[in-house]
């Protein structure tokens, strides 16, 4: 659902030292312009009582030194237990522990080393999650906060927050914590005030207010222009130097519009301005290096600028930074001693490789948008020219599949496969231990699936991200990476496909940190080789589909969240390709998915309507019929595929069949537990439906 690249931080919070909670305010004011129901007299109150709760706290804390004991002692809070099983089969590998594990080391000087009888371990987990909320908050900015509200619905605002009894950490605990239950309590106590209340009946209304209200205005860059340009989220781009012709919001510009523009950008001589790291062709033999290499001495120019250093054969994560010494000692963010699965060199092979995708598929839009009757032959053919071209030994691609059919057949091979793992938004958390050695915490966010148990207890899955993956070994590969690998690997490329919370759907970079709980998960075979073509054709289609509506429609974050997420971008090129898909959940909502199925009829159309122009049929802006075939089968897909927010019973066994391939292990006790629940009620589900077919 989100992209889980590390995110790090120099800042110690701590919750005390600001009194007025810009952050939260700021993401109240979010939910009260799109929900219209809280009062002012509830403002009034949540507020009032966090303060008072904090006061409450720090006079605790005044009075003694909080510590963390690790002597064997019974654990007292729960949260985010970690299943047996997993601890078992991966606890020797990376050492691990859970939140509540951790919290209930926690002590006072005072209460004689045993907490059983206090209540600042309790408050110490919620003021927990009020910083980790507050720093997720701070650190994403207003990308994530937005993102997720609308997610509450518009009908259970004012209920949910009453139901958290004014405090901001269980406000916050919504969106990163979830208590688990002891064994002896009642099902009744479940806490779900610490789950998103995922089944809402219109998510998007609420997410247009949201994100309006708190003054989104429209990016100077659309998801077009991001496609065309080829990467977002970074401070250096391989191609920001590139003219920017740019996209209108209400109407995508015109061929004709676009060739003058263009001749605009030339200078007095006739040649273009071109900086570009990312030459158009781009000579993938002799640029690849070269455009690494420039990217190398960018990154190390600006490391005065950002205290990061660039070192290729570096694999590790930034070190972690104290989270907050005075009330959760040893607690630290940051992947600890984690390694990530790729060297910072092979990260840069990723990133330009992605970018040519990204690249290669804008020519889509190109073809798309060219009217031929209304162009001149020799118009005609500087559109052409104008299309992105990558040459592999010799063979001209312009399109995604032409590259993966080129790189297979300079002797690389290729894997297309889809795949999901848990998100943490980037956040994670350690803990030192007295030989400097850190202990992981695996982090995890649960919402509501929709799904009741018969006792009342919700069914509820751990959010994941999920993305079409692209791997590539061989030769070129070898030769850009040169030796900056891995030890005992071999180099390697790897991207993914997916919406972002950036605002582009295309391909990324896919590296992670290397511990157990961020492990890909496989939802399908891998791609054969028709498959994997017919994939990467369809990644691009999508792409082209899913930026231009959020363009024309100006929709924030370039539709992420409303046109659906990281999953269901996957999930519609994963049933173009095979007819089903296994990823979950999924929540594009039908309004949205009307608007992607209309665009991509928009876009057959003008296709064949290419094909009935006066156009040789050899010129590249020629749309082929594998083209138009995959498009048709896209729509198909699009007309077809399910989605999560609306959970009525006849979707349980579909619904169980996914959880299953998304979720193969349970890492939590949490995940366990609805796995158990979700099978029982389609048992009993199922009894009904054969007694009825017989």
């Amino acid at each position: 659902m989100a992209s889980s690249s590390s995110v790090t931080t120099n800042r110690n919070f701590n919750v005390f030292s600001n009194a007025k909670l810009p952050w939260w305010q700021t993401a109240l004011v979010s939910v009260l312009a799109g929900a219209g129901a809280v009062s002012v007299g509830l403002l009034v109150k949540y507020r009032n009582s966090i303060k008072k709760r904090l006061r409450q706290l720090e006079q605790r804390l005044e009075q003694g030194l909080v510590y963390r004991d690790t002597s064997p002692a019974s654990q007292h809070i729960r949260c985010l237990e970690l299943e047996e099983d997993f601890l078992k089969q991966y606890g020797k590998e990376y050492p691990m522990m859970s939140m509540g594990q951790y919290l209930s080391q926690l002590r006072v000087t005072q209460d004689g080393e045993d907490n059983v009888q206090q209540e600042i371990p309790a408050i110490l987990q919620k003021e927990l999650e009020a910083v980790l909320g507050g720093y997720l908050l701070s650190k994403l900015g207003p990308r994530i906060g937005p993102a997720m509200l609308p997610l509450l619905g518009i009908t259970k605002v004012d209920s949910w927050l009453t139901a958290v009894a004014g405090t901001m950490a269980s406000w916050v605990a919504a969106r990163l914590l979830i208590q688990d239950i002891k064994a002896n309590q009642q099902s009744s106590s479940y806490d779900v005030a610490a789950a998103f209340p995922f089944t809402v009946g219109e998510m998007v209304s609420v997410t247009n207010i949201n994100q309006k209200m708190a003054h989104y205005g429209s990016s100077e860059i659309t998801p077009l222009d991001k496609l065309r340009q080829g990467e977002v989220g970074y401070s250096i781009r391989f191609d920001e130097s590139v003219t920017n012709v740019g996209h209108t919001r209400q109407e995508e510009s015109s061929s004709e519009e676009r060739l003058d523009t263009k001749a605009e950008c030339e200078s007095d001589s006739g040649e273009e301005r071109n900086e570009s790291m990312v030459p158009n062709p781009f000579l993938l033999e002799e640029h690849l290096e070269t455009a690494i290499q420039n990217m190398e001495a960018r990154i190390r120019s600006n490391n005065n600028k950002d205290s990061a250093i660039y070192d290729p054969d570096n694999a590790s994560f930034p070190p972690p930074v104290p989270f907050n010494e005075r009330l959760l000692p040893d607690l630290y963010l940051g992947w600890g001693q984690a390694t990530c699965t790729h060297t910072q060199r092979e990260i840069l092979l990723n990133r330009i490789i992605a970018v040519l995708l990204n690249k290669l598929s804008y020519n889509y839009y190109l073809v798309e948008t060219f009217k031929t009757n209304n162009l001149s032959v020799r118009n005609g053919e500087l559109l052409s020219n104008t299309l992105f071209a990558v040459d592999v030994s010799g063979i001209t691609c312009h399109f995604p599949d032409e590259f993966v059919q080129a790189l297979l057949k300079t002797g690389h091979q290729i894997e297309v496969c889809p795949r999901s793992t848990v998100t943490t938004f980037g956040l994670a958390a350690c803990v030192k231990e007295k030989d400097g050695s850190f202990t992981g915490i695996p982090l995890g966010v649960f919402m509501r699936a929709g799904f009741e148990a018969e006792n009342g207890d919700p069914l509820l899955f751990l959010g994941n991200h999920g993305g079409l993956d692209l791997s590539i070994r061989g030769p070129l590969v070898e030769k850009a990476v040169q030796g900056h690998h891995l030890e005992g690997q071999s180099a390697k490329c790897d991207i993914q496909f997916y919406v972002s919370i950036d605002g582009l759907c295309g391909w990324n970079s896919n590296h992670y940190p290397v511990v157990p709980w961020q492990r890909l998960e496989a939802t399908s075979e891998v791609y054969n080789f028709q498959e994997s073509l017919k994939a990467v054709r369809t990644t691009g289609i999508l792409a082209v589909a899913f930026n231009s509506i959020a363009t024309e429609m100006d929709l924030p974050f370039g539709g992420y969240g409303i046109l659906g997420v990281c999953n269901d971008s996957a999930a519609l090129v994963d049933m173009a390709v095979r007819g089903a898909t296994n990823l979950y959940p999924l929540i594009s909502t039908e309004r949205y998915m009307w608007h992607t199925l209309r665009r991509l009829v928009r876009m057959q159309t003008n296709l064949q309507e290419q094909l009935q122009g006066k156009m040789c049929a050899s010129s590249p802006m020629k749309p082929s019929e594998q083209l138009l075939e995959d498009v048709a089968i896209l729509i198909h897909a699009t007309s077809t595929m399910d989605s999560d927010i609306h959970s009525k019973p006849s979707r349980l066994f579909d619904a169980l069949r996914r959880y299953d391939a998304c979720y193969p292990r349970s890492i939590f006790q949490l995940t366990a537990k609805t796995k158990v629940m979700l099978q029982k009620e389609k048992l009993k589900y199922r009894q009904y439906t054969l007694a009825k077919s017989s």
